[in-house]
C-alpha cells in the first residue's frame, strides 16, 4: 500500500523478521502494530484534504458551464478515484494494527498501554467512517458507514474499558470513555466518565 516511505517500509521489514524469529515477543508486535498506525493517520489526515477539496469542487461546479464545468467534473472524478484508493489503504493497514495490538495484549492481557492504544485504533477507524458517510452523497451507503462506524465505537469501548479497569487513576481512559459514551448516547456512562476523568459537570 501506499503511505509509507522508503525508510518506514524498511523499518517494518525489519521488525516483521524479529517477529518470525520471535512471534511472542509482545515488544516487537507493539512497534509494527503503532509503526503501521502512524502511516494509517497521515492517510487519514491526506483523505481529510482530498474530502475537503472534492466538497468545494462540487460546490463549484453547479455555477459552471462548458469546458470549466468538464475540467471540473474530471477533477471530481479524478479526486473520487483516489480517496477510494487511500481509503482501501487505510482499512488494510487498520486491519494488520489491528491483529499486531490484539495480539500484543493475547500476550500481555494486563497491559493498560496496549488495550489503550487498540482503544485508539478503532476510534479513529470509525471517526474516518464517520467522515465518508459525511462525504457520500448516497444515502444508503452514509447509513451503512454510520452502522458501521458505531460498530467500531462499541470495539473501541472494549479496549477503552479494560484499560479504566487495569489503571481507574489515569484520567486519560475515562476521558476517551467519555468521548465513546458521548457519541454513542450513552449518557449516563458519559457522564460517570467524566466525573472519573475529574471533570466538573
Amino acid at each position: 500500500p501506499r503511505g509509507f516511505c522508503a525508510g518506514v517500509e524498511r523499518a517494518i521489514e525489519i521488525v516483521q523478521d524479529l517477529i518470525n524469529e520471535d512471534p511472542d515477543n509482545p515488544q516487537y508486535r507493539r512497534v509494527l502494530g503503532t509503526q503501521i498506525y502512524q502511516s494509517v493517520e497521515e492517510l487519514g489526515n491526506e483523505a481529510s484534504d482530498m474530502y475537503e477539496e472534492l466538497f468545494e469542487l462540487r460546490q463549484e461546479v453547479r455555477g459552471l458551464s462548458g469546458d470549466e464545468r468538464a475540467e471540473a467534473e474530471a477533477r471530481i472524478e479524478e479526486l473520487s478515484q483516489e480517496i477510494d484508493d487511500i481509503e482501501a489503504d487505510i482499512d488494510e493497514l487498520t486491519q494488520i494494527s489491528v491483529e499486531q495490538m490484539q495480539k500484543v495484549i493475547e500476550l500481555e492481557p494486563d497491559s493498560e498501554s496496549a488495550n489503550f492504544i487498540l482503544g485508539i485504533i478503532y476510534q479513529n477507524r470509525a471517526a474516518n467512517l464517520f467522515e465518508r458517510r459525511n462525504n457520500t452523497t448516497d444515502n444508503a451507503q452514509a447509513n451503512e458507514y454510520d452502522t458501521m462506524a458505531r460498530e467500531v465505537l462499541r470495539d473501541a469501548l472494549i479496549y477503552y474499558e479494560r484499560a479504566a479497569e487495569i489503571n481507574p487513576d489515569n484520567p486519560e481512559n475515562w476521558q476517551s470513555l467519555f468521548q465513546v459514551y458521548t457519541t454513542l448516547g450513552m449518557e449516563e456512562k458519559a457522564a460517570e466518565a467524566m466525573e472519573k476523568a475529574g471533570f466538573e459537570n
